[in-house]
């Protein structure tokens, strides 16, 4: 039997994942040099992974409430 693919990709090229987390390139690399996000290169591409993505979003989710209080 063969297996499904996952439906989520373990990781994408830098604007694919800026696309995916919802933030504009200045941003996303904004948020690369804060060291909020993750990424790696794979000789000239830079990348980064579904984990990242979501931890970023995570941190960037608590900053707001963080800062509504």
């Amino acid at each position: 039997m063969e297996k499904k693919m996952r439906d989520t990709k373990l990781s994408y090229p830098i604007d694919e994942g800026f696309e995916v987390l919802g933030v504009t390139r200045t941003a996303g690399y904004k948020l690369i040099a804060e060291g909020k996000l993750d990424s790696f290169k794979v000789g000239k591409r830079r990348n980064v992974t579904h984990k990242a993505l979501e931890k970023c979003l995570e941190l960037l989710q608590q900053e707001t409430k963080g800062k509504a209080a």
